[in-house]
Parts: structure tokens; sequence; C-alpha cells
């Protein structure tokens, strides 16, 4: 896959530290959207793909966008509303995500020799990658 990798090539300290990161602080998901109202108006379904990494410092995310090469770093305001008024996030914080089919691969086939907690997940959803890529091939 060199040459060819849509996120920079990390070394294997950086694959193992990130992947660390994520298994600690972060989320691998991916979700079923619906576009439209319903097949006969053209509605159809997408899958989206994400990477996130939520923490208060947001130098520790500025690193990992630039050491990644890809994703984006927002800050969100602090909240504290929820059913028990009990504080969500009372300070405030800050989340590097990384979106997309081909993103969230070309970074996921690095860091999965390296995931512990989230390892099964991430074989998963590159699994369901691949065969999303290979419906494409063949349309």
């Amino acid at each position: 896959m060199p040459g060819d990798s849509l996120v920079n090539q990390l070394s294997p300290t950086e694959a193992a530290w990130l992947a660390g990161f994520i298994d600690g602080d972060g989320a691998i998901s991916r979700n079923i959207t619906t576009k439209g109202r319903n097949r006969e108006h053209g509605s159809y379904q997408t899958m989206v793909y994400l990477i996130q990494i939520g923490q208060k410092n947001r130098m520790v995310l500025d690193y990992i966008r630039i050491l990644v090469g890809a994703g984006r770093v927002i800050g969100m305001e602090p909240r504290s509303t929820n059913l028990i008024k009990k504080p969500i996030h009372p300070t405030m914080h800050h989340r590097w995500s990384l979106g997309g089919r081909q993103l969230v691969q070309s970074l996921l086939v690095q860091l999965v020799p390296y995931l512990v907690i989230k390892k099964e997940k991430a074989e998963r959803i590159m699994a369901d990658t691949e065969r999303w890529r290979d419906r494409e091939d063949k349309s």
C-alpha cells in the first residue's frame, strides 16, 4: 500500500502510539444514513466511516492531524444539559475526526496491528470497506 496511501505513512512507533490513543480516548464507527424519503422518490443508503478522538488539550489533537496528514480538529463549547442535569462536558474540549471510507481504511490498515480494545471493530470496518469498494468496482 505504500505510495497510494491517503494518509501519511506512520512509523511503527507512531502507529502504536496513535492506536493506543484511539483505544483509550477514541472511537471508530460506521453508520448507515438514508438520503431522501423512499425508494420511489429516489432515497438511497450510504455508509459513513469515522475515527474520532476527544481531548481537552487541543495541541495533542493538532499533532495527530499533522501526524496523520488528514482530518480536522474542532472546538466544542461546554455543555451541561442532560436528563439528570449532570455535566456532560463542563469545560471546553476538542475533537479530531477523520471521515470517509478511503481515509479511514488507509489509516486503519496501519493501526490494526497495534489496536487492542478496538481491534475487532476496526477489522470488521476494514472488511466492510473492502466489500463496498468491490461493489463500486463492479458498477
